[in-house]
């Protein structure tokens, strides 16, 4: 399995970087993580060396910006941030924290990876041409394959040979969703979670009517979405399910 904060957890920040986890708080006060905020650094500022003070007055305004442009409240966040780096990466937890905040070389991450005993999901994105594979962990979706298959050709003619070319493309169809599922197969050691299908309805119940037992067990549930989906778009609607 991969580990999806490898590369967090051994980053260096010469200019230093902003650790930072938020309880959920009231949904509807949007008030409620600028006020955390405030106390957090206000009680830290007391105790930091004048360069990690400026460090953490530079970054308190960089997430305080982005706090005002999205609302957050009612759910718990994990913020990572640091200006020098181009570094700003914003988690929604499945479960609440408690309040704390890190300025340091290294990102305070044992709060986050505590939370890693439920495996990734699996999305996969079908249509009867091609396939797109997505893992979503933490609220956070990221696309990890795409595969292309043969191209499904429409005909508009009726009678015998109709039927007959019909069964030829529904053949090319299941064709293409087994070489998504066995793409799947071959990566499951990687990849280990839950599955969930996204597509039109009829490339979708071809693509599971092609999963073996071991990951029609794991199948989640589905649901309707393009297949030129983006991630934030299938985050949105992971989300709303």
């Amino acid at each position: 399995m991969i580990d999806p904060f490898a590369q967090l957890q051994q980053a260096q920040f010469e200019g230093l970087a902003l650790s930072l986890y938020l309880p959920a708080g009231p949904a509807l006060d949007q008030a409620f993580h600028h006020a955390l905020l405030k106390d957090l650094e206000r009680d830290w500022t007391k105790v930091l060396t004048r360069e990690k003070r400026l460090a953490l007055e530079r970054e308190i305004r960089r997430v305080g910006a982005f706090l005002d442009q999205r609302s957050a409240g009612g759910r718990p966040l994990a913020i990572f941030s640091s200006e020098p780096a181009d570094l700003l990466e914003i988690y929604r937890l499945p479960s609440d924290v408690t309040a704390e905040l890190r300025i340091d070389r290294r990102l305070y991450l044992d709060p986050l990876v505590s939370m890693l005993g439920v495996l990734p999901l699996l999305i996969v994105a079908v249509d009867k041409e091609r396939g797109r594979v997505f893992t979503s962990i933490l609220d956070r979706v990221q696309q990890v394959a795409e595969l292309r298959g043969e191209p499904i050709k429409h005909q508009r003619q009726g009678g015998w040979s109709q039927e007959k070319y019909q069964r030829r493309e529904d053949l090319r169809a299941e064709g293409n969703a087994r070489a998504v599922v066995d793409w799947i197969v071959r990566h499951r050691e990687t990849y280990p979670g839950p599955i969930v299908v996204v597509g039109p309805p009829k490339a979708r119940a071809t693509f599971i009517q092609q999963l073996p037992d071991p990951l029609h067990a794991a199948l989640l549930g589905e649901f309707a979405a393009p297949l030129y989906a983006t991630s934030g778009a299938l985050t949105e609607q992971l989300r709303g399910t």
